[in-house]
This record gives structure tokens, C-alpha cells and sequence, in this order.
């Protein structure tokens, strides 16, 4: 359930790293390809459980350190977003405002070159506002209209939904379909 209170974040994570296209590195802090390396490198699936045991020792090493790099102070925070994260489930992250959660979660994102989205709940928000809407689209060329479907928040690998408490319960049931369709 998503019942959460006052400066609550709720960490979905929807990863299938393998199956995604190898974006282009980020050239602001390339830095954080050393843990995408360890992630995606040109290591081969372990076939025994010691090695897929060691590989998420690596994993987990490569990650926590780049994070580290931007997240200063949060040791504890960020060794149970990893649990989390490689355990596969969701987190909530609660706290007093200033305390980097929302850079937490993207920076992990972006260590794992994942899609990152933030939602910000409001008692006005809709369903079709976070899983999406079809509009109707012209063809410049030829003047047909079709419907185009625009992907709202909820198509992303890691989404960060702040104080879902606030929106009304059709949207959290939007938010907890969209989860379950996945």
C-alpha cells in the first residue's frame, strides 16, 4: 500500500538491464561509467552460485563506491537502497527536506545508465497525468489524423513517487495498476 506521510519517497525500481540499448556515456560525469563497466562489462553470466555470488560482490562494490562520489555522508542510506535495489523490491525513503534523497536515487540511476523519473503527487493529479494519455496526432505530409499514445512517468526503470500520500486514491490505484501490469 502506498499510505505514506509528511516527506516520504517511494523508490519503485523496474530494472531489466539486460535488455536495453547501451546509451551514450553521460559527458558530464564519466566517472560513472567504471560502475556501468562492472555492471554490463564483457564478463559472462555466472553459471555457478559462488560466481554469481562474487559478481554481486563486484556489482555491489563498483556501485556503492560511485555513488559515493556524489552522495557524501549517507553511507548507511545508500548500502540499504542497494539491498533493495538487488533483492527486488521498492524502498521508502523518509526524511527531513535537504538530506539528498532525490539525488540519491538519481544519481543510482544514472550509475546504472537507467531511465529516472520523479513524480511529484498533488491533490489534483490525475491518473492519466503518471501512466500516460493518447492524443490525437496530424501527418503533416498527408493531413491524416491517428492516435498517438504519449508514455507518462511510470514507463522508466527507476521512478521516485514524492508524497503519494496527497493524491487521491484513483491515482495511487493508477500508480499500483501500473505496477502489477509490469
Amino acid at each position: 500500500m502506498y499510505l505514506l506521510c509528511g516527506a516520504a519517497l517511494v523508490v519503485l525500481f523496474a530494472v531489466q538491464v539486460d535488455a536495453r540499448e547501451p546509451e551514450p556515456p553521460d559527458p558530464i560525469r564519466p566517472q560513472m561509467l567504471e560502475a556501468d563497466e562492472a555492471m554490463h562489462g564483457n564478463t559472462p553470466p555466472a553459471t555457478d552460485d559462488v560466481a554469481a555470488a562474487e559478481r554481486l560482490a563486484q556489482v555491489h562494490r563498483a556501485l556503492r563506491d560511485q555513488m559515493q562520489r556524489i552522495i557524501v555522508g549517507q553511507d548507511e542510506v545508500v548500502e540499504q537502497l542497494l539491498i533493495s535495489l538487488f533483492a527486488g523490491g521498492h524502498c521508502i525513503l523518509e526524511g527531513v527536506p535537504g538530506l539528498a534523497k532525490t539525488m540519491m536515487i538519481s544519481t543510482l540511476a544514472q550509475c546504472m545508465n537507467l531511465k529516472f523519473t520523479r513524480i511529484q503527487f498533488t491533490p489534483d493529479l490525475m491518473p492519466s497525468d503518471i501512466t500516460g494519455t493518447e492524443v490525437i496526432a496530424e501527418d503533416k505530409a498527408t493531413g491524416q489524423r491517428a492516435f498517438k499514445f504519449l508514455p507518462g512517468p511510470v514507463f522508466a526503470n527507476v521512478i521516485l513517487a514524492d508524497e503519494i500520500n496527497r493524491t487521491p486514491p484513483k491515482t495511487q490505484a493508477a500508480m499500483r495498476w501500473s505496477k502489477a501490469w509490469r
